[in-house]
């Protein structure tokens, strides 16, 4: 038997893996550590640039006007060639309505009162740093407008604060149901919340045959510009010639049927006869007065929209009596006024003692 030519395995030398250099790990470190520095440093720059220099404006729609005076010119420019788009565009605050600021009512207003003339006049700086006061004059039809108007710059460039005039409709008094038959430029506005016109010349109406609107004001110059609003447009209001005429046939109507009438108290009428002895059904009414020779007083109550007619009535009348037999007298004792009362929201008009 031969001698085995190695030793036993327990008589191997174990040996442990050598560690990496120190100088690799070193290095590893001064790497991790630069790169933390680059992300730092490049989110400290991003950061100084939105925040500090503002967002990048390279890629917005410029729609406002290079300068302040720019922006000025454009904006009538877009009224005087019947572009609502053009000019909203150059408006910071949009109107809450859209329905009077169309190409075809800016033609009208044109037709109206052509929107012409506009002059920079100068320009200073405003109250705040993006803010610019520019004087401007503009002629509309042939009133002369002449004001300062606040541009603001926007990342879209230099804006009016607005571009429309939101009109808040009133009378003298205060209100009335007369407003609801308001129209502008022929379309209905009474029940209109917000009315957002251009500037210009104004053409008010009203659907209601009876009365007839106008604004105290036909026109919505630089001033009403400025303030992006008109809080107190006053519209007053008159019978007009179809309603007078219309509440005159009414009243002939009425006391025709009341002399005809055979009542006592007829329906809706000033003649009456509160007697018991007199049997119902059985008067004979004459008017003696002639109302149909008469030119009436006709009152208009605008709030209210009712209209009040006052007229020189008389009547004498024959009756049968319960007892049997006939009577007769007169109402009232004298020739006297009555008033009747017309709805003149009502078709068609009635007039009501």
């Amino acid at each position: 038997m031969f001698d085995s030519p190695f030793p036993p395995s327990d008589q191997f030398s174990q040996f442990a893996p050598e560690p990496p250099p120190e100088r690799s790990r070193r290095a590893l470190a001064l790497a991790l550590a630069a790169a933390g520095a680059i992300v730092l440093i490049v989110a400290a720059v991003w950061a100084i640039s939105v925040f500090a220099i503002g967002p990048d404006t390279h890629n917005t729609p410029q729609t406002g006007g290079k300068t302040p005076e720019e922006a000025v010119r454009l904006y009538f420019d877009a009224l005087a060639q019947d572009n609502p788009e053009k000019a909203l565009s150059l408006g910071i605050d949009q109107p809450p309505n859209k329905e009077f600021l169309t190409a075809d009512v800016l033609k009208r207003q044109q037709d109206l009162a052509k929107i012409s003339g506009a002059q920079v006049l100068g320009s200073a700086q405003g109250n705040g740093p993006d803010t610019a006061n520019v004087s401007v004059s503009v002629m509309f039809g042939d009133v002369q407008s002449q004001d300062t108007l606040v541009v603001r710059k926007t990342p879209e460039g230099w804006k009016l604060p607005h571009a429309a005039i939101v009109l808040q409709p009133s009378t003298p008094t205060g209100g009335g149901r007369a407003l609801e038959f308001l129209t502008l430029f022929g379309k209905p506005a009474g029940n209109v919340k917000a009315i957002a016109v251009f500037p210009g010349a104004l053409e008010v109406g009203s659907f209601n045959k009876n009365i007839a609107l106008a604004p105290e004001r036909d026109k919505e110059l630089l001033g009403q510009l400025y303030q992006g609003s008109d809080p107190n447009w006053l519209i007053n209001g008159q019978l007009s010639q179809n309603g007078h005429d219309t509440i005159i046939q009414a009243l002939h109507d009425r006391l025709e049927a009341c002399e005809q009438s055979t009542a006592l108290v007829p329906q809706n009428c000033p003649n009456k006869l509160n007697n018991s002895q007199a049997a119902p059904d059985t008067a004979h009414w004459v008017e003696t007065e002639n109302y149909d020779d008469q030119d009436p007083d006709v009152d208009l109550d605008f709030n209210s929209m009712t209209a009040k007619v006052t007229v020189t009535l008389h009547w004498t009348f024959s009756v049968q009596l319960v007892s049997g037999g006939n009577g007769n007298g007169q109402f009232p004792t004298e020739p006297r006024d009555f008033t009747g009362s017309v709805d003149l929201a009502r078709d068609p008009l009635e007039v009501v003692f």
